[in-house]
């Protein structure tokens, strides 16, 4: 007589699920046109702000150098100045109460103007810039601006960086229809460098 075996039922392992049916956090996109933008969900944002905070690491901005104006260099080749009448009321028929200059600092060695670590002096004489004799003749007006006065005036345009500035003469307003500007750069160690006289008229004849 054969014996008899009793039928186990077969046991069967678990499976793992494929990768592709496991779900991960991860970016969700979001098309939008051609393009696909990717959305972080919001606690994995959270969770990475305070593991960010929680080690001391600090923001930077995404592009870093680009808004920022560059280090002051010691040396000052070249100053351009630029001027031109302003009425601080406003108005088409307003006299101008003060001039606008921009002043642009380079070095014969860099193609782009430079932030000094000296300070800017504003002359202004009466008449136009043949008539003036610096040498001789005391200014009208004279504003003088340390380095870190200059900081608030730094900005950047076209050309680059430099300083722009509202420069305002007050009740002492000049006699004459045109006036001469000179900028003159003081640096800390050295000579002093000047732009070329600029010429501004102020006033009709």
């Amino acid at each position: 007589m054969r014996p008899v075996f009793a039928l186990e039922p077969i046991r069967k392992s678990p499976v793992a699920p494929p990768p592709s049916a496991v779900r991960v956090p991860g970016p969700v996109l979001h098309r939008r046109g051609r393009r696909c933008h990717k959305h972080y969900p919001d606690w994995l944002l959270v969770l990475v702000v305070t593991a960010a905070l929680a080690t001391g690491c600090t923001w930077r901005p995404l592009f870093p150098g680009r808004n920022a104006p560059p280090s002051p260099v010691d040396r000052v080749d070249a100053v351009v100045a630029e001027a031109v009448p302003f009425a601080i009321k406003g108005g088409e028929s307003a006299a101008p109460e003060a001039i606008r200059v921009r002043v642009s600092l380079f070095r014969s060695d860099q193609p782009q103007p430079v932030v000094g670590e000296g300070g800017l002096d504003f002359l202004l004489y009466l008449g136009k810039s043949g008539e003036v004799d610096p040498s001789k003749t005391p200014p009208f007006h004279f504003w003088s601006y340390t380095s870190p006065e200059l900081e608030p005036y730094l900005a950047r345009n076209i050309v680059g960086w430099g300083y722009s500035m509202t420069l305002n003469w007050g009740a002492h307003v000049p006699t004459s229809p045109t006036v001469t500007v000179i900028v003159r750069y003081r640096p800390f160690v050295g000579n002093p460098v000047y732009a070329k006289p600029v010429t501004v008229v102020v006033a009709e004849r």
